[in-house]
């Protein structure tokens, strides 16, 4: 009978397959994933793990047109594309439209913002069923 091969995994039974520990900086929900080398990017983890905060309004505060002052000031953060700037009111599909219009107008937000506003303007647009054929916030800037 001939000698076993030299090496590790060599003659020994089934090879095994290392999995590494799980790296601590990846903070995605799949642990098989937080395994995977290059897996955890900072664009994948932006726009795959951001839950939208746009809920539709009461058909009561669906406005057509433009809003004044008051009415904006008395709509609810979660009625905004970007919630914590309360920039970008999504009460009406003309609203989605604007927003899709002028998303790379807005300033002073970070990638973590745009991530948002761009979830809620998705579930906006499917509310108020406008067409959007984008699909990051990435494909809006220009």
């Amino acid at each position: 009978m001939p000698a076993a091969p030299a090496g590790p995994n060599r003659g020994c039974g089934p090879r095994r397959r290392h999995i590494p520990p799980a790296r601590e900086d990846c903070k995605h929900p799949d642990p098989a994933a937080r395994r995977r080398p290059g897996r955890c990017s900072v664009r994948a983890m932006s726009e795959s793990h951001v839950s939208p905060t746009w809920a539709p309004p009461p058909q009561d505060e669906q406005f057509r047109g433009d809003l004044d002052a008051a009415e904006r000031n008395e709509l609810p953060a979660s009625a905004y594309a970007f919630p914590a700037q309360r920039k970008e009111p999504l009460t009406s599909a003309s609203h989605v439209r604007n927003a899709l219009a002028r998303f790379d107008q807005v300033q002073d937000v970070t990638d973590a913002d745009r991530a948002l506003a761009f979830e809620n303007i998705r579930r906006a647009a499917a509310y108020y069923d406008v067409d959007l054929t984008e699909q990051s916030w990435h494909d809006l800037m220009h």
